[in-house]
């Protein structure tokens, strides 16, 4: 989560917009052709090198590579997340740059970036991962490693507890985690909100992208997995809540201004809000109340040291 904060760093990240906007040090000489180009064309004479140590998304690219490094070493899936560095720069794009006429040092700057979060990702990836590497190569134990639990999670080898997922449809993933990992009233909200931020992106509102765009191809991804087990579906639950807690804020009417603002409109948000945190509350409460009381397996041995006699060998 700390890479996709740095993902959503990038995309709204603010440039300076007006000549008015610009740091005392920086004097109009530094702004070209009109007060409202971005900051691409401050410190123009500057070397490439130096444009691109000057820009704060140089910063946030690299931050965005060494959290990606530190969370492929904890589980090397998170390798997938690389595409949100190109995608929050797409978005980025889509949202203040496309009608604009940009050069060729515009792509080469991203180009640059993308290259600079890569490198820092492999340079973290090698700090916190050491037992992945042999000297400077791969270390060829710990590749065999990955490759035989990809084999045990893709269902190639043929092992007795994979059997469970032979029936699984793509569904059951969604399942689990609507009604047992948020929980109905929960869940219920979070897909709410989810098809709405969706349809707001559809409108237009291309600010949404990155988290949406995120939640649904991780989501589709990992139902239609060969164990598209609950917990893998983990790094989208903030997600998902998160959208449960924005759709709440847009019935409250807050995108809106205050005097068009309903109060009638405040309270129900908020009635709501409660309502469903309470709910998801007493649903953990009856989940977890499941394991204070005794597997039957267990209870029926625990019955049978009480109550048969000793001295009895039991053959099977």
């Amino acid at each position: 989560f700390l890479t996709l904060l740095f993902a959503v760093g990038i995309v709204e990240w603010k440039e300076y917009k007006d000549a008015d906007d610009l740091p005392e040090e920086l004097s109009a000489e530094d702004a070209t052709e009109t007060s409202n180009e971005k900051a691409e064309s401050i410190a123009v004479n500057a070397p490439v090198p130096v444009q691109i140590l000057r820009n704060p998304l140089f910063y946030l690219a690299v931050g965005f590579g060494i959290s990606l490094g530190m969370g492929m070493a904890s589980k090397i899936n998170a390798a997938a997340m690389a595409l949100l560095l190109p995608f929050a720069f797409f978005v980025r794009w889509l949202m203040y740059d496309r009608k604009k006429k940009l050069g060729t040092e515009y792509w080469s700057q991203v180009l640059v970036l993308l290259i600079v979060g890569g490198i820092a990702t492999i340079l973290s990836f090698r700090v916190f991962q050491p037992y992945a590497f042999d000297g400077i190569g791969l270390n060829a134990q710990w590749v065999k490693n990955i490759s035989e639990q990809r084999a045990q999670a893709s269902g190639t080898a043929d092992l007795p507890w994979n059997l469970q997922w032979i029936r699984r449809t793509h569904l059951y993933s969604f399942e689990n985690l609507t009604i047992w990992g948020l929980g109905l009233p929960l869940g219920i909200l979070a897909w709410a909100g989810f098809l709405w931020m969706g349809w707001r992106i559809l409108k237009g509102e291309h600010k949404h992208l990155l988290l949406w765009g995120w939640t649904a191809f991780y989501f589709a991804w990992q139902s239609m997995q060969f164990n598209p087990t609950m917990r893998y579906q983990l790094p989208i639950y903030p997600l998902l809540a998160m959208m449960a807690a924005w759709i709440l804020f847009e019935l409250a009417g807050t995108n809106i201004s205050i005097e068009k603002r309903s109060t009638l409109r405040k309270v129900s948000a908020t009635a709501l809000g409660l309502l469903i945190l309470t709910l998801t509350a007493v649903w953990a409460f009856a989940f977890q109340s499941i394991y204070l009381r005794a597997e039957p397996r267990i209870a029926a041995s625990l019955w049978m040291f009480e109550n048969a006699p000793s001295g009895i060998n039991v053959l099977i």
